[in-house]
Order: structure tokens, then C-alpha cells, then sequence
């Protein structure tokens, strides 16, 4: 017997009251006595499609997803080609954390009724959250083959576009949502992420401008729009837009850690080292939860203390400062670093233990993370501790024989950082820009540099460049090579960080929008008495920097003498 003829009701009438009855508590706002109607209704009357999909709907809406996927079954019983019930399957599917099951459901939901557009946006969303990108791309070029003025799924395309790394696509896509809906903050927004990553800074202000005047409560336009003056050197107008997006929403831990890091440019130290505690309560930042308490500032004679790196290489170098201040206040000084610093950081005798991996083996009583430590010492611009070097190459260590027999001014160069970092865009160096460089007479050149690409290699090799890759095996080999050195030329990367911990003469070329540690306006810094600064003036414009580069090393090295013995 088919399943409808199976599904008879007992009292037709009666569950119709309970179906009106429900429709008027959920107008009223009073969902889960709706829905208790609703289970009443359909014991009269199982066959109700209608019914069944209600009460998945307001179970759904009550977040009750194992009841909602049961509503949604028996709605299938009664119809089992019904697209709204596969839709609101998947949705339950979902909330149970089942998203192959939802994806499935979400499919057949289209195939019954394609080009749906709330089930195509569920469906693109599941696929992209799995990260299966480009089948959420087909689902949403589908639907925008369908309606190619729908601004809405133009911007979800754009979004899955420009994940793919299709950025130039999602450009155009988001141009064209806009075409059709101006007033699209959303989309201003993103349009304007996208414009400032391609270097296009005038356009993307412009389109933020607009969506912060559609919309004044949009904290994460706000929050872009300060990011940008940052880009632009307007250090004052980045902190007053987000101090606009925290208004908006006090917890928005971006904005407060992107505050604190204006302000930290600005010299507004106590401020900022205050306000960075924030950057735990970013999105997946992970905060280590410890069993030992973390330190306060209080007395540390005889105790011991665990310090642990947080960021990058170079954050570690730099704030690894601090750790023979603990040191001089009676501290036993433990250290967990990145494995490639592990080396390096076990030959500074202020450090009583190092390691790396799984925080489990030594015993400790208090532990801090490395960048919280200025806080802790109450740094202020003034008082950073600038004594260096405090850290050395490791006694016995290899070098290159070329390099340390060389009896030329010797050079060391890096040119790119991390191609991941945020800003590495405007940080790393086009190499060709420092043709007229390596060729300055008396100067011997030595490549730092890892990670190069195809041409980088043909022109190290055409310049007659000695690489020492092949050497630089870890933080520690690399400061052995510093040592040789007479000179460093480096972008902003930890490799300048080193040299200057080294105390080594280090020359470290800034974009206009340099990070918070390296201030403005300044060819000098507190942090490394042995470091220049050569900065942009404009944004992304390195010939003023390597032809003042270019000229100040001629001088160095026409004036350069090698010691006796060397």
C-alpha cells in the first residue's frame, strides 16, 4: 500500500484547529508552543505535507536538528519528491554537523527543483566550507546563468572566485553586483579587499567610503578602511576608524589588535601593549592554556619561568631580548621557540633550557608569551632594551670558505620574505631594481636568500652572486654567516631581525607601510642600535630606496679596509 493511503487521519477538522492554532502562536512570536501544536496536528493528520515542513522549519529555527531531520523523513514519507523537504533536510543535516549528508540533500533538493536560489546558496556555502571550491563555483555560475542581474549570488561567486585565486574574475564579478545593486555594502567591501591586494589603494578607499555611508554601524568596513590608511601612512585616520569599528562592536578583537598595533606605530606604547592582549581573541589565533599561571610581573627570584613564541622568527629574535631581563631579576629562564631558533637560542647563557614541540617536559612556575613581555616590563619608547648583541653564532661554527676569505667589503642580501606574510607584497623587492647595486666596485655580494623562485636563480648566477642557501640550515648557521659579514641589505624579514640582535651593520629597506616596530619617519631604531632604515616615499616605489642604497654603499665600500688578519 502506498505510503499516503497508509497515513490516514483520524479527525481531519480537529487537526486542522491544531494547524491554525500553531500559524497564529508563531505569528505571535511563540515558536516552540507553535510547533507543540503543529506534533498535535499531524498525529490527526499524518498525510500533511504542509504540516510536516512547518514543523522542520520551526525546529530548525528553535535549533533542535535531530527533531527538525525527523520532521523532514516523515515529510518525505508523504512526499517523496518534495524539494523543500531535501532542503530543509540538509539544513538539519547541518546543524548536526553532518555536511556530506547536507551537501547530498541540498543536491537532490535542486535536481527536484533547479535553480532555486536559496537552495543553490546553501548548497555553494556546504561545498565551500568543505573546501570543494570549484563545485561551489558551478552551483553558483549556474544559478547566475539563470539571473544575471541577482546581485546577491554575483557576490557569493565573486567571494568563491577569489579563494580559487581568481581575483581579477571576482573583481569583475563584484562590479558587476554593484552595477545592479549600488547600494551593496557588502559588496563595496569586498570589492575594495580585492582592489587594495591588486595595488589599486585610490579606488578601494573610495569604495569603502561608500559603504561606511550606506551602512555607519559596518564594523568590518570600518575596520578595512583603517587597514588602508595604514597602507597610506595615515596613522591617525586607521586609529579613528577603528576606534569607529569597536564602537560599533565593542568585541571585535580584529579592530582592538589592529588599534593596538597603530598605536604601537605611533609610539602610544602603554596603550598599545595594553590593547594588544586582544590578539588572542582573534579567529583561529590559538591561546595555550597552561597549567601553571601566567606571569604578572611580580618577583621572580628563584622561580622559574616559561617563555613561549607566539608569531614569527623574527617576533621570537626580537622579544628574546627580555629573557636575560627575567635572567637578571633571578629568574630560571626556560624557552620554547620554533625548532628552526632551537640551535641558535640553547648557546645564550641567560637561557637555563630550550626546546620546541608539545609544551610537556620541563617543570616551570609561571610561563609568558614573548609578546606580552613589553607589557609586563612596562616598555615605553623610551626604555626599550637596546643592549646588544644578545645573541651570538655558536662557537665552532662552518662558514663558507669564500666568504670568509674574502678580503672585499663583503654583503649579504635578502630581498623577499615570507610570500604568505600579509603584507609581503609591499615588503619583498623586484630583484632587478638592484642591478646598479651589485654592481658597486669593491663589493663582494653573498645571497641570504631561501625560498627563490626560477628567475631569481638566473639572476644570481648572471650577477656572479654567491649563494649560501645550501648552508643556511637552521637560525644558527645563518648567524654564523651574519658574523662574516660586513654588511646586510635585507627587506623586513626575521634574517634583519638576526643581524641586529647580532649587532651586526644591518641596512633593512621599509615600505611606506612598515610594521609597528620600525615606527616613521625615522632612518634609525631603538631596537637595533646597529640598524639602518631606508624608507618608501611612495607607496611601492623602491628606486629612490636603491639608488640612495646604491649610493651610500659605494661609499662604504671605497673606504673600506679589511682588518689585519682577516
Amino acid at each position: 500500500m502506498p505510503v499516503k493511503d497508509a497515513l490516514q487521519p483520524a479527525d481531519e477538522s480537529a487537526a486542522e484547529t491544531h494547524f491554525k492554532s500553531a500559524k497564529a502562536l508563531q505569528a505571535e512570536g511563540r515558536v516552540a508552543e507553535a510547533a507543540s501544536e503543529l506534533v498535535a496536528g499531524l498525529q490527526l493528520d499524518p498525510r500533511n505535507e504542509s504540516a510536516h515542513l512547518s514543523l522542520a522549519g520551526m525546529l530548525l529555527e528553535l535549533r533542535l536538528f535531530h527533531p527538525a531531520s525527523i520532521a523532514c523523513r516523515h515529510a518525505l514519507m508523504v512526499a517523496p519528491e518534495s524539494a523543500a523537504a531535501y532542503d530543509q533536510f540538509g539544513r538539519a543535516m547541518e546543524g548536526l554537523g553532518d555536511r556530506t549528508q547536507a551537501i547530498a540533500h541540498y543536491t537532490r533538493s535542486l535536481t527536484l527543483r533547479p535553480g532555486n536560489k536559496a537552495t543553490s546558496h546553501r548548497l555553494s556555502a556546504a561545498l565551500r566550507a568543505e573546501g570543494r571550491l570549484e563545485p561551489a563555483r558551478r552551483v553558483l555560475q549556474a544559478l547566475c546563468d539563470r539571473t544575471p542581474r541577482d546581485a546577491e549570488s554575483l557576490f557569493l561567486l565573486a567571494g568563491v572566485l577569489g579563494e580559487m585565486g581568481s581575483s581579477e574574475e571576482a573583481i569583475r564579478r563584484l562590479r558587476k553586483a554593484i552595477s545592479h545593486q549600488p547600494r551593496f555594502p557588502e559588496a563595496l567591501n569586498n570589492l575594495a579587499i580585492l582592489l587594495r591586494a591588486a595595488g589599486q589603494a585610490q579606488e578601494a578607499e573610495v569604495h569603502l567610503r561608500k559603504a561606511v555611508g550606506i551602512r555607519p554601524d559596518y564594523a568590518a568596513a570600518w575596520n578595512n578602511l583603517g587597514n588602508l590608511h595604514i597602507e597610506l601612512s595615515r596613522i591617525d585616520e586607521a586609529i579613528r576608524c577603528y576606534t569607529k569599528a569597536i564602537s560599533v562592536d565593542p568585541d571585535y578583537a580584529e579592530a582592538h589588535t589592529n588599534r593596538a598595533l597603530a598605536w604601537l606605530l605611533a609610539g602610544r606604547f602603554e596603550e598599545g601593549w595594553q590593547e594588544y592582549e586582544w590578539r588572542w581573541k582573534q579567529p583561529g589565533v590559538g591561546v595555550r592554556t597552561l597549567a601553571k599561571p601566567e606571569w604578572d610581573g611580580s618577583d621572580l627570584d628563584g622561580k622559574t619561568i616559561l617563555l613561549h613564541a607566539e608569531q614569527g622568527a623574527g617576533d621570537t629574535i626580537q622579544f628574546i631580548r627580555y629573557a636575560r631581563l627575567l635572567h637578571d631579576r633571578g629568574a630560571k629562564v626556560l624557552v620554547h621557540c620554533q625548532e628552526s631558533l632551537r640551535t641558535l637560542l640553547e648557546g645564550a647563557p641567560y637561557l637555563t633550557q630550550v626546546f620546541s614541540g608539545p609544551i610537556a617536559g620541563p617543570d616551570f612556575d609561571l610561563h609568558a608569551p614573548m609578546m606580552s613581555l613589553p607589557r609586563l616590563f612596562g616598555t615605553r619608547f623610551e626604555s626599550i632594551p637596546g643592549d646588544t648583541p644578545y645573541l651570538k653564532p655558536l662557537p665552532g661554527s662552518i662558514v663558507p670558505g669564500e666568504l670568509a676569505s674574502s678580503r672585499e667589503f663583503r654583503v649579504g642580501l635578502v630581498w623577499a620574505g615570507n610570500p604568505s606574510h600579509r603584507n609581503d607584497r609591499n615588503r619583498s623587492i623586484a630583484l632587478p631594481l638592484l642591478d646598479d647595486l651589485v654592481r658597486v666596485e669593491g663589493a663582494r655580494f653573498f645571497s641570504l636568500q631561501m625560498g627563490r623562485t626560477p628567475a631569481d636563480e638566473q639572476w644570481l648566477r648572471s650577477r656572479a652572486i654567491v649563494d649560501l642557501a645550501p648552508y643556511l640550515s637552521n637560525y644558527a648557521a645563518t648567524a654564523a654567516c651574519i658574523q662574516e659579514l660586513d654588511l646586510l641589505l635585507t627587506v623586513d624579514t626575521s634574517v634583519a631581525h638576526l643581524a641586529g640582535a647580532l649587532g651586526k651593520p644591518v641596512w633593512t629597506l621599509l615600505p611606506t607601510c612598515n610594521d609597528w616596530r620600525w615606527r616613521q619617519d625615522r632612518e634609525d631604531t631603538p631596537w637595533y642600535p646597529s640598524m639602518r632604515l631606508y624608507r618608501q616615499t611612495g607607496l611601492r616605489d623602491w628606486r629612490p630606496v636603491t639608488s640612495r642604497l646604491t649610493s651610500d654603499l659605494r661609499r662604504e665600500a671605497s673606504t673600506y679596509r679589511p682588518l689585519k688578519g682577516e
